[in-house]
């Protein structure tokens, strides 16, 4: 029995959980230990701790109740208690403190990426914080497919999304969709008057912590703390934030005509991310990622014939 000594904050839990495991009353170990039936309930309701000799005599008791050797009641009384506290933690707790956290490692994020911008860009990215915060992953990737084709076939996309943007047709969406679209041609507007040189993503490749916030990234992080903004929001700014800054007014005009497609299309059709988009910017969709994905292959199919003509130059070489 020497060395056998549970910690007295733990010693209640534990016997507590070994009596309701093997159904050891309180009057089993009172007869064995000498004591009352009424003493050993406050030892396992924690209202005593008794002293380590104490301790030694109920676990002894315990073991050969149960028919275990104390060594292996105190480790599976301490796994008892560690699985049983556990259980007492709801799933709604548990989600929210795990949500809370979450929250706060994508804020603190945001915050540090932001902070590596230039200030005139961190000014701008302020003024039009709202609409950067509600801006769609779906939107995101047909920016980045619009980006990827040439010129000529940008502008035919351009065109068709423009076409089908002047229709006036009766708005379908609500005020918020309606507002989006209002915005992003003031956006236009206002970008059009800066010459930025675009932010390069090697310089992001290793953001460093903060060690004291300006007032323009304190104020930055007032607006990622407000309540309405979704946890994938900010997850979004902190992680394609440089690529939102690098959009040029082609991109900015392209988004403007897709919303006002969007708050006029018909249609029930699920982008990756699971928002519902109409028909006309589905249709817009799959096509910028079929031109995209072609023009992708195309120059992976140049660089082959590139570097089987380099091989054939080195054979004819030797």
């Amino acid at each position: 029995m020497s060395g056998i000594i549970v910690e007295e904050q733990s010693f209640a839990s534990v016997l507590k959980s070994l009596m309701k495991k093997y159904r050891i009353s309180g009057q089993k170990i009172a007869d064995r230990i000498g004591k009352s039936q009424k003493t050993v309930s406050r030892y396992a309701n924690g209202e005593v701790v008794p002293k380590k000799k104490i301790q030694e005599q109920v676990l002894q008791a315990v073991s050969e109740i149960a028919g275990y050797s104390t060594e292996d009641l105190v480790a599976e009384g301490k796994e008892i208690k560690r699985v049983w506290e556990l259980k007492t933690v709801t799933l709604g707790s548990a989600r929210r403190e795990a949500y809370k956290e979450r929250r706060e490692q994508a804020e603190k994020w945001a915050v540090r990426v932001f902070a590596l911008l230039p200030e005139e860009k961190q000014k701008f990215m302020l003024d039009f914080f709202d609409l950067y915060a509600e801006l769609k992953m779906y939107e995101m990737e047909m920016v980045d497919n619009f980006r990827r084709i040439p010129a000529e076939k940008e502008q035919v996309i351009m065109d068709i999304a423009y076409f089908l943007a002047m229709r006036k047709d009766q708005e379908k969406k609500d005020a918020l969709e309606q507002y989006r679209a209002l915005k992003y041609g003031e956006v236009c507007d206002r970008i059009s008057q800066y010459q930025w040189e675009p932010e390069s993503r090697d310089k992001y490749l290793e953001i460093p912590e903060l060690e004291e916030e300006t007032e323009l990234e304190s104020k930055f992080a007032r607006k990622l703390a407000d309540k309405s903004l979704e946890l994938g929001q900010i997850q979004r700014l902190g992680i394609r934030l440089v690529d939102m800054i690098n959009y040029r007014v082609e991109d900015w005009r392209f988004l403007s005509y897709i919303q006002v497609i969007y708050v006029q299309d018909e249609g029930t059709n699920y982008t990756r991310d699971y928002q519902i988009v109409g028909d006309e910017v589905y249709m817009l969709m799959c096509w910028l990622e079929k031109l995209a994905e072609k023009q992708y292959l195309s120059g992976y199919e140049c660089m082959r014939r590139k570097s089987r003509l380099d091989d054939k130059s080195a054979c004819l070489l030797v």
